[in-house]
């Protein structure tokens, strides 16, 4: 089923496409963060009910979850075309009406070769996106994404061996992580935005802010795997885990920053870009935090961090490519943001 209909990366990619249509570019930050957030009570509700309906029997919490996603399915059926960017065709008026005996014949179904002649052409077309190089930098921070799940739920089983607690209780600090990752999103980062953003304040416009707050994240992220790579006590284990959730809004930021650049029609061809990405960060990141851990394992001592100091490398890149795909943008004129400094007019580059 993978195969056929291609997971949670076509899903995710069909979503966010659809949301960013319809949302505006000063809220759409905000809009995927909202959306995260909906993914996030399943993964606070989720361990718990599992659990509880588990001690019955294993049946009931796959048959609800079969049960969920058809019903998300048949609602997404129902979702009207959001693509409001595409040009209306002009009408063409005539002086008479044209008989119908005059009209030319409808044309015949185009031929096998001629269909996959467009598709390939419309591919080709699609890849015009990757000439600009803020769409490379910032397309590969989301490498970040998918290991930073998978360096998660690494770090639970880690504190499940490392301090002989069971798999419930793991289960229940999932939970407890998901919280953090929901109050970070639903009210952390809106309250950071509106002091960022108020003319009071430090005045950044919107893009300079969801470029501020995506370096924070990630520098939140790179702090506490650096803390999980030192091997602490419990107390600074669940420190660390804390500040590494400050970083959940990464994704929504990273994405709405990337939106901006591209034209409406070719957000879907971005996001399939983004999902290629994400499963690239799946196939690659997976194997070499697994085969890291087993070194870690055997070796011991800081070795046994090994993962978490990959993961806070690839954030310290995330980071470089934040930074250098804002001064590319500054160089190509593309909404930098200045602050008066005056009436002399004098102004501040911010980022």
């Amino acid at each position: 089923m993978q195969i056929i209909g291609g997971g949670s990366a076509v899903t995710s990619a069909m979503l966010f496409a659809t949301v960013a249509d319809v949302a505006p570019a000063d809220s759409r930050a905000q809009t995927f963060l909202i959306i995260m957030s909906g993914s996030l009570a399943a993964q606070i509700l989720g361990p718990i009910l599992s659990s509880n309906l588990m001690s019955w029997s294993p049946w009931p919490p796959m048959l609800l979850g079969l049960a969920l996603i058809a019903l998300g399915a048949v609602c997404f059926l129902f979702v009207p075309e959001s693509l409001h960017a595409r040009p209306a065709k002009p009408i063409l008026t005539t002086s008479a009406p044209v008989s119908p005996r005059t009209t030319s014949p409808s044309r015949r179904p185009a031929g096998f070769l001629a269909v996959a002649k467009n598709h390939l052409r419309e591919i080709l077309d699609s890849t015009s996106i990757l000439n600009s190089t803020p769409v490379i930098l910032l397309l590969s921070t989301f490498f970040l994404v998918l290991i930073a799940v998978q360096i998660v739920q690494l770090a639970l089983r880690d504190i499940s061996a490392r301090f002989h607690w069971s798999l419930a209780q793991s289960g229940y600090l999932m939970s407890i992580r998901a919280a953090i990752d929901m109050a970070v999103i639903l009210a952390i980062l809106p309250v950071a935005s509106h002091l960022l953003t108020r003319p009071r304040g430090l005045a950044l416009s919107t893009r300079a802010k969801d470029y501020l707050l995506a370096i924070l994240s990630a520098g939140a992220m790179v702090i506490g795997c650096t803390l999980f790579a030192l091997s602490p006590p419990l107390p600074l284990v669940l420190t660390a885990l804390a500040i590494f959730s400050l970083g959940s809004g990464f994704m929504g930021l990273t994405r709405a920053l990337l939106t901006e650049l591209v034209p409406g029609d070719q957000v879907a061809s971005l996001y399939a870009a983004i999902g290629v990405v994400e499963i690239l960060g799946s196939i690659v990141g997976g194997p070499v935090l697994a085969k890291l851990y087993g070194i870690g394992l055997k070796w011991g001592g800081l070795w046994r961090g090994g993962p978490f100091w990959v993961v806070a490398a690839v954030g310290m890149w995330c980071i470089g490519a934040l930074l250098g795909a804002r001064r590319a943008e500054a160089k190509k004129g593309k909404d930098v943001d200045v602050m008066n400094a005056g009436e002399d007019g004098s102004t501040e580059v911010l980022l």
